[in-house]
């Protein structure tokens, strides 16, 4: 495997969010809501304009003052010019939460659930579009951008898996029922046949017991006791006792049932506080084979809320079918035709799912029930890439609490959703708040941060030194500038991940590249400790005493640590000093450089043999090319001279001038001239436009 520096660039536009109500404070002057106009077959329609909806706040109209429709094209490459991350704009990419609820699927399920995911990674999105990937129980949250990131979501669907091997939400269900209600809480026992059975028996025993009478009175009062053989429940003198032996089981898988409800949901609602930072419409989709609606469990309540904060629409889609919907036909008016007769397993499965249709309809999304899985997410995708955002100004704005919103679209035939209500709220951003968004692995850039990753060489046995270096595109200073930051780095796939994090005192620089931007400070980095795989490092900073923050996402390969192998280049535009004035190279987090600049790189030679003077023999030479593989330079392989400690370095440079600006890709490559063994690394840099 080759090792590449991996680089990442935030893009974002700071918009208020709050952390557990609404996206709007209290006193806000526009409140913007995004709502989905379908036809009568389900399609998205474009195209309306203001004068066809209407919008009612507590059921008194109100004008529309802003109005656009979103169409999400998918993004388009830009020119690389001054690397200050542009304004996004809602049409340049949708954001998608697949949260597959492995807690409540069973291995069974895994296949339908995991193929509809895989088909919409491959059909339904479109480029620019970020979407994340949560698996509770497997501890998986992996957010990627298309089409860059595609191969990696794959990869992750292709290792989901349903872990519940004990139960179902049908089961949990009339556990739950049980639990409320008792003996009487057994569905089954109102069937025709339980009730008919029941009358019998009930018959049965005014019989017997009429002849016990019958009997008392001729003995005078006494009457011989027979012998008894138990025979099992149904031996008449164990009669009665089935119910309450199948309620104590009951008690027992309610037990179960709240433990893994408190767990989904409970992780769903720290994924939906996670996008309260980030801007925009989400699509938060729920893969499961259902959740009770348990009133005794108030994580629900708090996953409404947290969608609503963070502007997502919850989708439910239900991996069990086509079959119907308890909490939807409860919510059916006055009048409308019911149901037909159905069985206890009917009424069990359409229990199961309540809480998680409550969730989609309580925050403008839907229930997803088809054969056909991925057509599911299909709809959703759709709905995500058209859409329309209305904006008015609320009545009494400093009134704080909840808000009912309905939106009406006047034209016949078309059916609208959007989210039911909104929250006025205190203006105080959440005491974790770098924590949520470093969570989310979405990119916010109130403060534009780049991102990169290097890998050096073995620590300790199997693990290789990692380094992630960022730059921020600060103002210059004449000292140093505080950065709150957090910073984790997960693997692809299960497992937990690493973390650095607090407040760091970033160096300004004598010498700025240009008046602010990024180069004005010194580059935050953390080293971890990595076994060879997969891994994705975010950041999210927050300026001290400033209230904007930032956010980044890269991943990156640690190779195998085995036979000759090169580090990640260290590409960059800037020289430092070492303790014996040797030059060294700056690590950089943005590798975009101007075109007058001098390009520098260093890489470090590592498992190499010895020859037959005991000293290692390696040749190194480098082709720097652009994207459609064309060589603008190269230059021979030479000898590497091993440093006084024994280290096989070597750093080179050349000048930009007269290079076009673009994309770059610097290969280095590498031969043991004793064992005829070859590595190769690369790394990437762009070349602006603009000059200084």
């Amino acid at each position: 495997m080759r090792p590449v520096v991996a680089t990442a660039l935030a893009v974002g536009l700071p918009v208020w969010l709050t952390a557990q109500q609404p996206e709007f404070p209290s006193g806000v002057e526009v409140v913007r809501v995004d709502a989905v106009v379908l036809d009568g077959r389900g399609r998205p329609v474009e195209g309306l304009r203001a004068a066809d909806f209407e919008l009612l706040e507590d059921g008194r109209p109100q004008a529309i003052t802003s109005f656009e429709g979103v169409v999400v094209r998918g993004r388009t490459p830009e020119p690389v010019e001054v690397p200050k991350p542009a304004r996004p704009r809602p049409a340049d990419g949708a954001l998608f939460v697949l949260f597959y609820d492995d807690l409540h699927l069973s291995p069974a399920a895994t296949a339908p659930a995991r193929d509809a995911v895989r088909r919409f990674l491959t059909e339904a999105v479109r480029p620019g579009d970020r979407v994340t990937i949560v698996a509770p129980d497997q501890d998986v949250w992996w957010s990627a951008r298309l089409d860059e990131g595609r191969d990696d979501l794959l990869a992750i669907a292709d290792r989901l898996r349903g872990r519940r091997t004990r139960g179902t939400s049908a089961s949990d269900y009339q556990a739950m029922l049980v639990h409320q209600r008792g003996e009487e809480g057994l569905l089954d026992r109102y069937t025709p046949e339980a009730v008919k059975a029941r009358a019998t028996a009930e018959a049965e025993q005014e019989q017997e017991a009429a002849e016990l009478r019958r009997q008392v009175a001729a003995g005078g009062g006494r009457i011989d006791s027979p012998p008894s053989t138990i025979g099992g429940l149904r031996h008449p003198d164990l009669r009665g006792l089935d119910s309450p032996m199948r309620t104590a089981d009951a008690t027992g898988d309610y037990a179960d049932a709240v433990r893994l409800n408190r767990a989904a949901l409970g992780a769903l609602r720290d994924v939906a506080a996670a996008l309260a930072l980030v801007p925009g419409r989400k699509s938060l989709v729920v893969v499961s084979e259902g959740i009770v609606d348990d009133p005794e469990i108030g994580e629900l309540a708090q996953v409404v809320n947290a969608s609503r904060a963070a502007n997502a629409v919850l989708y439910f889609l239900d991996v069990r079918g086509v079959e119907g919907s308890g909490y939807l036909a409860a919510q059916a008016p006055a009048g409308a035709p019911g149901p037909p007769s159905t069985t206890v397993d009917t009424l069990l499965r359409q229990g199961a799912g309540i809480g998680t249709e409550r969730l989609a309809d309580e925050t403008g999304g839907r229930t997803l029930a088809a054969n056909d899985l991925a057509s599911g997410l299909e709809r959703v995708a759709a709905e995500a890439h058209s859409y329309y955002l209305l904006g008015y100004e609320p009545a009494e704005p400093g009134r704080r609490g909840v808000r009912k919103v309905a939106i009406r679209v006047r034209k016949p035939g078309l059916t609208l959703r959007a989210r039911p209500a909104w929250r006025a709220a205190s203006p105080a951003a959440p005491a974790d708040a770098l924590d949520l968004l470093v969570r989310s692995g979405a990119d916010l850039a109130e403060v534009p941060l780049a991102l990169s990753a290097y890998v050096f060489d073995e620590t300790s046995p199997g693990r290789a030194r990692v380094v992630v270096a960022a730059d921020l595109d600060l103002p210059p200073a004449k000292g140093s500038t505080d950065v709150a930051f957090r910073m984790i780095v997960v693997p692809l796939g299960e497992g937990g991940g690493f973390s650095h994090g607090g407040t760091e005192a970033l160096e300004a620089l004598a010498e700025v590249p240009w008046k602010g931007g990024f180069g004005t400070h010194a580059p935050l980095a953390r080293t971890f400790e990595l076994v060879p795989g997969r891994y994705q490092a975010r950041l999210a900073a927050e300026v001290a005493g400033r209230g904007r923050r930032g956010a980044a996402t890269v991943a990156f390969d640690v190779p195998k640590i085995a036979g000759l192998r090169v580090s990640s280049p260290i590409v960059t535009d800037r020289l430092g000093d070492r303790l014996d004035r040797a030059p060294r190279p700056v690590l950089r987090g943005l590798e975009a450089f101007w075109p007058n600049a001098t390009l520098y790189c260093q890489f470090e030679v590592y498992g190499a043999g010895r020859g037959p003077g005991g000293s290692p023999a390696v040749e190194a030479g480098y082709t720097l090319r652009v994207p459609d593989g064309t060589v603008v330079k190269s230059a021979e392989p030479t000898r590497i001279e091993p440093a006084p400690d024994g280290r096989l370095l070597r750093l080179f440079g050349f000048p930009l001038a007269g290079f076009a600006p673009g994309a770059y890709s610097l290969s280095v490559d590498v031969r043991d001239t004793t064992s005829g063994a070859t590595a190769s690394a690369a790394g990437t840099f762009r070349l602006m436009a603009v000059r200084r």
